[in-house]
């Protein structure tokens, strides 16, 4: 229980506080000072203003008495004070306005000899504080349900916070990734990519924009995304890094296939008005020249340049393949190389097998190079090894005439040939394998014959 002074020992009390006077009256906020039964014994002129009393017209009377009321106004914390000498503090609505009174009893020798009221317009504090809870509610939905990927890290490279749109997309969810530094979740490659990124903006002290990373999901699938990086600032120090970033995955896609498309279209071009045209002519010349003298060796170069511009077909539509935007499957390598081997006349061995990524296009990639080692390896036998191990690995070895050193770094570019062919199947080859993510080759090999090599991303989902 705490002890209580007589109403006469606030002489002293008032006497101490007649130096603080000027303070008192000048405060920006109201001051009351009551004594031990509530009775007031001094107003600041803030409060005087606000009451619109002057101190000499109510000292002695109960503060309650001059707010209208008969008792102690609801949830006043000046009874609360008295009673176990602890501040108290309550906000109460007055018209428009919100006040925000606090008790802070006086203590001398261990007992309460007056309490000191605190009254505080705190309307503006208060909308304030509602408008930065609007204001945070905000960018939390924003942060939520944005589209794109946001994640918050520390200068360690920690995340500190990620949306839904980041465990949407990666696949990782916000328990996994919090705490936890980013390079565990990417390869070295990309981990080295962000720290440049985060390391620029840094040095610079200014926000990236315009950046483009390659990242793969947890699930595996490869994602390529676009945005920037945005420092955090406390004052004047940088604290984290918030990165925002849209998946562009798909857009690339059709970049890159509008690309190839525009190249697809003018090699077509250059087919059909070049070396089409060239053999129509020759083609109608060796007719009529025929037809005239009756040598039938004018009929057999006809039938050359007919089958030459059969073959520039078939290798147009293997550019029709490239222009169709097939998504990825699993393909199962054995399976599509026996289909494509089969119209082959001579022996072929197929050994081992693999699922790689890829679509029917890849058909006309073994088709072609099985035709070239028949055609123009002149091979009698063809082998073909199918291994599976971070990729899938298809090796196809003849016994023919072989690659000679010097062409091996040209044969696969557009144009090349070292026959009257199109120089067109080997590129389309190299176009499609590249398509599917994979690359073609050849190798030296000991002897006599060619080998290729066309490696293929191993399938994730078989």
């Amino acid at each position: 229980m705490v002890n209580m002074l007589p109403v006469n020992s606030l002489n002293t009390v008032n006497s101490d506080l007649e130096e603080f006077k000027l303070i008192l009256d000048y405060a920006p906020i109201g001051i009351n000072l009551l004594d031990p039964s509530m009775r007031i014994v001094r107003l600041n002129r803030f409060v005087e203003r606000m009451l619109g009393v002057r101190t000499e017209d109510v000292k002695g009377k109960y503060c309650y008495e001059v707010a209208g009321n008969g008792r102690p106004c609801k949830g006043c914390g000046v009874p609360e004070s008295l009673k176990d000498g602890k501040i108290r503090s309550f906000e109460r609505r007055v018209r428009d306005r919100v006040i925000r009174n606090t008790s802070v009893p006086v203590k001398r020798n261990g007992n309460i000899v007056a309490v000191v009221e605190l009254i505080e317009d705190v309307t503006e504090k208060k909308r304030m504080e509602e408008e930065l809870k609007k204001s945070e509610a905000k960018y939390k939905d924003l942060f939520e349900n944005s589209l794109d990927i946001i994640a918050v890290t520390n200068l360690k490279g920690e995340y500190l916070d990620v949306n839904k749109a980041f465990e949407r997309i990666l696949g990782f969810s916000r328990e996994e990734v919090i705490g936890r530094n980013y390079r565990e979740f990417v390869g070295e490659e990309v981990a080295d990519q962000i720290f440049q990124m985060y390391n620029k903006a840094f040095r610079e002290k200014r926000d990236l924009y315009g950046l483009e990373a390659e990242i793969t999901t947890k699930n595996g699938r490869r994602v390529v995304l676009e945005g920037n990086i945005r420092l955090i600032w406390e004052g004047d120090r940088i604290v984290a890094f918030q990165g925002n970033f849209r998946d562009i995955t798909e857009r690339k896609k059709l970049e890159n296939s509008l690309e190839e498309l525009n190249d697809i279209l003018r090699l077509l071009n250059k087919i059909l008005r070049h070396d089409i045209l060239n053999d129509l002519a020759a083609i109608g010349a060796a007719i009529e020249l025929s037809l005239e003298t009756g040598e039938k060796e004018l009929l057999k170069k006809a039938l050359d340049r007919i089958e030459r511009s059969s073959r520039l077909i078939e290798q147009i539509r293997g550019l029709e393949e490239l222009t169709r935007f097939k998504e990825l499957k699993a393909i199962r390598m054995r399976n599509l190389i026996e289909d494509v081997s089969r119209k082959y006349g001579i022996e072929i061995h197929i050994e081992g097998d693999g699922v790689a990524e890829g679509n029917e296009a890849l058909a006309s990639v073994f088709d072609n190079l099985i035709g070239n080692s028949i055609k123009h390896g002149k091979a009698s036998r063809v082998e073909i090894k199918i291994e599976e191990n971070d990729f899938c690995k298809v090796i196809i070895a003849d016994d023919g005439i072989g690659v000679p050193d010097d062409i091996k770094a040209f044969i696969f570019d557009e144009g090349f040939s070292s026959s009257d062919g199109s120089g067109l199947g080997l590129y389309i080859a190299r176009r499609i394998v590249e398509a599917c993510g994979g690359s073609i080759e050849v190798e030296d090999r000991e002897g006599k014959g060619a080998v290729f090599v066309v490696k293929l991303r191993k399938a994730c989902n078989r």
